[in-house]
């Protein structure tokens, strides 16, 4: 069965990933609507994101030419 509350916290809900990402829930819907975040929907209003892709948003900031 279908379980968002694992162990490992796999499943996170898009609050829980703002607080991650330190970044404001808005900012995670609009991430989602541009499909720059890949999140999952339950139903019609039950949206998840697996934390593995969350991690995927995670890369290092490109030097500045000067």
């Amino acid at each position: 069965m279908f379980s968002p509350k694992t162990k490992n916290n796999e499943w996170l809900t898009p609050k829980q990933a703002a607080l991650e990402l330190c970044i404001s829930l808005s900012y995670v819907y609009k991430l989602i609507d541009t499909n720059q975040l890949p999140a999952h929907r339950i139903g019609v209003k039950l949206i998840r994101i697996k934390r593995s892709d969350l991690n995927g948003m995670y890369r290092p900031a490109s030097e500045t030419k000067e």
